[in-house]
């Protein structure tokens, strides 16, 4: 697939200044200069929000909510008919700050990691989304208690998929589909579904349908095992 990552930053760049989602896109528009002609790009610290916290958000005195998103993504290219793994550069990390009448900050964290290790000692898909990570390591966490496991599968994310992802969750109905209703946002958003998350579910429907007379090629009948290891 042949898109145009930087137009297509520049233009969810505008779209978030304009739905008043962020206040400062220059993680985006800094970055949109340097990427590469492989497509490769890193957006740190790009804050979106203010949100309305979830409800049954703990603890309950949190007026606002804010997201920091960390992603650095690269696809490697494949023919439209072939089903491999092509995620070549991977990091997914956000981290929550909420924000309360006490003036104190509150904070949460999950990333989408990307481990192809065969070394660990427990079983690891290679895309798995866990909570807490690094970035609650230097804040008093009381009495909650944060596990890396369990590692649940989860479906890679990119830029346009993690921002639409953390909207589509936190955004009433109303205000995600004015966004989501953009030509350019849905256009962006269905590039990425068809260029990352096709391989990713195909992969996996192929461990049921062998694709008999299909004109998807699978390049490694194993991928399915690596994105679900516990599959029979």
């Amino acid at each position: 697939m042949i898109r145009n990552i930087q137009t297509e930053l520049t233009n969810w760049a505008n779209i978030l200044v304009y739905s008043k989602l962020c206040s400062d896109v220059s993680p985006i528009t800094n970055e949109i200069g340097r990427v590469r002609r492989n497509n490769l790009y890193h957006i740190q610290k790009l804050k979106i929000g203010p949100f309305n916290p979830p409800r049954n958000t703990i603890p309950n005195k949190i007026d606002s909510l804010y997201v920091l998103l960390d992603i650095k993504f690269k696809l490697l290219n494949l023919t439209a008919t072939d089903i491999d793994n092509n995620i070549e550069e991977y990091l997914f990390n956000v981290t929550f700050i909420g924000e309360g009448g006490d003036k104190q900050k509150y904070y949460s964290s999950f990333h989408i990691d990307y481990d192809k290790s065969d070394k660990a000692e427990v079983i690891h898909p290679w895309f798995h989304f866990t909570y807490g990570g690094h970035s609650l390591k230097e804040y008093n966490t009381g009495n909650v208690l944060f596990l890396s496991a369990p590692r649940l599968p989860f479906l890679p994310m990119d830029f346009f998929l993690g921002i639409d992802f953390i909207i589509s969750n936190f955004l009433n109905k109303a205000d995600y589909y004015k966004i989501s209703g953009n030509s350019l946002y849905k256009k962006a958003l269905e590039n990425s579904q068809n260029s990352v998350w096709k391989q990713y579910i195909l992969s996996i429907a192929h461990h049921w349908c062998k694709f008999s007379g299909c004109e998807y090629n699978m390049k490694n009948e194993n991928l399915c095992k690596h994105f679900i290891p516990t599959l029979i």
